[in-house]
């Protein structure tokens, strides 16, 4: 008998601390969710600060509306060489933004002072919530491998770009409602996966999870910041259904890139054939990259990070663009004959998709240059946080741990830089570059065109990213007809999400093949 009490009250005891342990953690995760939004406002004391002075001031506001309040502040102080300080969904304390007289300050800043670095892992990849990291092989090899190999790959773009094109769309000359997302996801995900993992550039799993898992990284850091201070976002792994579900779908990508993997560490070691070449692509460029930086070959589960990681700075922010403008296309459809005809002249001469004739594609560019200006995807550019406190030149003091940014949109829609701004025009490049050459290209970079970043970690994927969207354009309106429906009244309006723009991709428009296009 007393054995049996024994157990009893042991499993009572059991029982006892578990309950207390799941009250522990339950009210770690209460504490979790509150917000020590004060934290820098003492410190920023010395800047402005622009807010809605109403009583509603609530983080969904902020979130769907920042873009008047950045344009108030803009005008307010930014145009007359002032800072101003606003709230910052993202972070627990306030962001600045500044006037464009410190841009050159801060392209130049060292790392270990104004960090991209330490932006992206507290935005787009939020401590444990599943997303990858920023090393010190990728951004390398975007810049020099793959700049370097774009022009041996634009054959290989325009074929993967046209087939996929053909295998989602009816193969009809009747009206057919395709939905955008559908059509431009899939496009971008399966030329980007072609050239970063060539053996799985059809793969539909693959594919899948890349597309799936981009804008999932997204929302998931998005709701963690919501929810989690900075102190408790280690419990996300175990408590957020969002983070749970990353990791477990994150666990399929090493299981899909293992063979591969494998095999080319295998080549390295003992090529099958002395004539073998090495494929040309990330998944290789990486390897060798890693090999030449440490000596050693680079993990499985190092390979898993680098590969997300070009899957979220490639995929969503590619095809964002191309979806915007293909909307610009169909508001302002009087640009389709013209722009038809500059392609064919130009095939015409050149028979084939090389860095030249598509350099010579000068209303296209132009086209896409406007509709990034009107419709571009961030309100904001050249973000960084500050490692440590930092003092600009002129006296100017952040604390560390504070967002800064520069205010690309307002500058883009400014008319004392691009006149009668509200009015979409895209031949006023053509001007320009006649007066600065090149200077209004679309990956150019300029002090009044941000939308690319600037300085040391201006977007090194720009020029594939370009070379995919133009591709991706002329072959839809070489070989298709487009239009929105009726129904559909003007161009679809963006969503704002903070400082990030999204075009609507639930919208549905029609497309058919063109007659007699085939070539």
């Amino acid at each position: 008998m007393s054995a049996n009490l024994s157990w009893v009250l042991l499993g009572i005891a059991y029982i006892l601390g578990a309950s207390a342990l799941l009250v522990s953690v339950f009210w770690l995760y209460r504490i979790s969710s509150w917000r020590w939004l004060t934290l820098s406002s003492s410190s920023l004391s010395h800047l402005p600060e622009v807010k809605y002075e109403d009583e509603n001031n609530s983080a969904e506001r902020y979130n769907r509306h920042t873009k008047p309040l950045i344009h108030e502040g803009y005008m307010k102080y930014l145009k007359h060489g002032q800072a101003f300080k606003t709230r910052n969904l993202h972070e627990e304390q306030l962001q600045v933004i500044l006037p464009q007289k410190y841009l050159e300050e801060l392209k130049s800043a060292p790392n270990d002072c104004l960090s991209f670095r330490l932006w992206f892992e507290n935005n787009l990849s939020y401590p444990h919530s599943g997303g990858p990291t920023i090393t010190d092989v990728t951004i390398p090899v975007i810049e020099k491998d793959l700049t370097r190999n774009i022009g041996r790959l634009l054959d290989h773009i325009h074929t993967e770009c046209s087939t996929t094109l053909k295998e989602i769309v009816p193969n009809e000359d009747e009206w057919t409602f395709i939905k955008s997302y559908a059509l431009f996801a899939s496009v971008t995900a399966e030329v980007i996966s072609s050239v970063f993992i060539a053996e799985l550039g059809k793969n539909k799993e693959w594919i899948s999870l890349i597309t799936e898992l981009t804008p999932h990284f997204i929302s998931t850091a998005k709701e963690l910041r919501e929810v989690y201070s900075s102190r408790w976002n280690w419990l996300a792994p175990w408590f957020h259904t969002g983070t749970k579900a990353v990791w477990a779908t994150r666990k399929n990508i090493p299981r899909l890139l293992s063979p591969i993997y494998t095999e080319r560490l295998a080549r390295q070691i003992s090529p099958k054939d002395p004539a073998h070449e090495q494929p040309n692509d990330a998944l290789q460029w990486l390897l060798n990259a890693h090999k030449k930086q440490t000596g050693t070959d680079m993990t499985l589960e190092g390979m898993t990070n680098e590969q997300l990681f070009l899957a979220i700075v490639s995929i969503h922010t590619t095809m964002c663009t191309a979806i915007n403008t293909v909307y610009d296309l169909l508001a302002y459809p009087k640009y389709i004959e013209e722009l038809r005809t500059e392609i064919e002249q130009v095939w015409v001469q050149h028979g084939q998709w090389t860095k030249k004739s598509l350099a010579q594609l000068t209303k296209l560019e132009c086209f896409m240059k406007e509709s990034q200006r009107i419709n571009p995807i961030g309100l904001v550019s050249l973000r960084r946080v500050t490692a440590k406190p930092y003092t600009f030149k002129d006296g100017l003091h952040i604390p560390g741990g504070t967002t800064v940014s520069i205010p690309s949109y307002d500058i883009a829609n400014d008319p004392d830089y691009f006149p009668n701004p509200e009015t979409f025009s895209p031949y006023r490049y053509l001007n320009m570059n006649e007066t600065l050459p090149h200077r209004y290209n679309f990956t150019s970079i300029s002090d009044d065109f941000l939308a690319f970043g600037g300085g040391a970690h201006a977007c090194p994927g720009r020029f594939l990213a370009a070379y995919e969207i133009k591709i991706m354009i002329i072959e839809l309106l070489t070989h298709f007809e487009m239009k929105f429906p009726e129904e559909q009244k003007g161009r679809p309006e963006s969503t704002f999400n903070n400082m990030s723009v999204v075009p609507n991709t639930k919208v549905m428009f029609l497309i058919k093949r063109r007659g007699g296009a085939e070539r």
